[in-house]
């Protein structure tokens, strides 16, 4: 609560929700209350394990105007997304986007796709389309070499926008580095004001020269 409130203190105007997968945490539902209360909140979602239980009652529960589910989908048919997520989960993620669109909320879909695989992306948009995604809740990005991944964009402070990511045991410059040491900013979360300035320090530094080259890794 205690990130929220300093988050909507500073001026945040959208706050991301991520994992590992976040319906699986057994408070998210208050969490995302208590946040959806201050400023307007996103979750991050495989779709795969909301369609039921208390799950669904918690996202059933969530405020349709101040709340976004944003959906892994890496592409329009079975193969690629399968491949990278797990057998099956290429159908249980459309049945997820079409619950969430049928309950009313805003859906926006995130495709992660290797250099080799751009080809597929007319009809990823030609998929959601048909889903109904509008074409601005659309994300198609590279893969990051990051994580399990040793190809793919490389990420650095200076080839990536921040997007500063809270979690209990630090702050790091960009959610998709949360495990690269490097781009870690502080050992604690809080104050965030203290993580946000040393990222404004950061890109003051930048800004002369590094700043022509930064390419842009989003999340949302």
């Amino acid at each position: 609560r205690t990130v929220v409130d300093e988050f909507a203190a500073q001026g945040g105007r959208e706050l991301l929700i991520t994992g590992g997968e976040p319906f699986l945490h057994p408070d998210l539902g208050a969490i995302v209350g208590y946040g959806a209360e201050r400023v307007p909140v996103v979750i991050l979602t495989n779709a795969m394990v909301f369609d039921k239980g208390r799950r669904r009652q918690s996202l059933e529960a969530m405020d349709r105007e101040r709340v976004t589910l944003q959906v892994s989908l890496d592409s329009a048919g079975p193969a690629l997304h399968d491949r990278q997520r797990g057998a099956g989960s290429h159908a249980r993620a459309l049945a997820g986007i079409g619950l969430a669109k049928q309950l009313g909320f805003r859906v926006r879909v995130a495709a992660t796709l290797w250099e080799d695989e751009l080809t597929s992306v007319d009809r990823l948009h030609a998929a959601l389309t048909n889903l109904g995604v509008a074409p601005e809740d659309r994300l198609i990005r590279p893969v990051a070499a990051e994580g399990f991944a040793d190809v793919g964009l490389h990420i650095s402070l200076d080839t990536v926008e921040p997007e500063p990511t809270i979690a209990v045991d630090g702050a790091w410059w960009h959610p998709v580095a949360v495990t690269n040491p490097h781009l870690k900013i502080a050992d604690s979360p809080l104050p965030l004001a203290d993580v946000l300035d040393v990222i404004r320090d950061v890109l003051d530094v930048q800004v002369a020269g590094a700043a022509e080259g930064r390419e842009v890794f989003r999340c949302t």
